[in-house]
């Protein structure tokens, strides 16, 4: 294959569009080699791709930023700092060597007091998000390569891992009766952060009559816990463990987590 490089970059980079997409994983699928330099420009993506960090997704995180910048901003924090700052001037000047030694231990200090906040808010409240990002796993997702001698199931999967979800979806709307695919369909949903048609999604396969119905609950369960409904992630938590023993050590850890 030629530019493989180049294709495996447009692809993961979701610049394909579906019939490109879908051509590109059937001719991959005939050199060995090149399939494994797309395998290893897809962990290097999860790896080093800035937008799967947790830390740096503000946008959930910015309720507890701004609980931190609150402390920072209030009395106490504020007699913090000027504590500091008065220490630092009050001291002799000429005495550098000292100065800058206390300035270090009472940068210390500082830190140990500033961290001790918020290790302290860090157990008193448990992170959701966080919660969320720990236990989701799409790993666990039914695997549509190896189950089934449809290749638009296998190529919805690969779709999904290389992040190319838009092309994902085309191909899972044509299928919308097919179950296996709409646990696809709502991990995608999720992954783009439209929580609710992701609720939905697993509510439908949690609430249905195939094998893996009862499946649906876990994944149910991360979607309320995406959304901060606790009450209602933990009554999923509490559905899967009655109805099946898929990821029951997770569900259990879980429950106890939100307790």
């Amino acid at each position: 294959m030629k530019d493989i490089e180049q294709q495996i970059e447009r692809y993961l980079d979701g610049i394909m569009d579906e019939e490109e997409a879908i051509l590109f994983l059937k001719e991959i699928e005939a050199f060995p080699e090149a399939l494994q330099k797309l395998n290893a420009y897809r962990e290097m993506n999860i790896v080093y791709n800035q937008n799967d960090w947790l830390l740096t997704d503000t946008e959930k995180l910015h309720p507890k930023v701004r609980m931190y910048e609150a402390f920072l901003k209030n009395k106490k924090g504020q007699h913090l700092a000027n504590t500091i700052a008065n220490a630092a001037q009050n001291y002799d000047i000429k005495q550098s060597h000292y100065r800058k030694q206390w300035i270090t231990y009472a940068s210390a200090i500082a830190a140990v007091l500033v961290l001790g906040f918020f290790t302290y808010i860090q157990f008193r409240t448990p992170d959701h998000q966080r919660l969320y990002a720990s236990y989701k796993n799409w790993d666990t997702l039914p695997s549509l390569i190896t189950r089934s001698e449809n290749t638009n199931r296998g190529i919805v999967e690969n779709l999904f891992k290389g992040k190319a979800y838009e092309a994902a979806l085309q191909i899972i709307e044509r299928h919308s009766l097919d179950v296996q695919l709409q646990f696809y369909k709502g991990a995608i949903a999720l992954e783009m952060d439209k929580t609710a048609s992701a609720i939905k999604i697993f509510e439908g396969i949690a609430q249905g009559d195939s094998l893996d119905a009862a499946k649906g609950y876990w994944y149910l369960a991360l979607a309320y816990l995406k959304k901060e409904a606790v009450s209602d992630a933990k009554k999923a938590l509490q559905m899967l463990l009655q109805h099946s023993n898929f990821q029951k050590q997770e569900a259990e850890s879980l429950l106890d987590a939100l307790e």
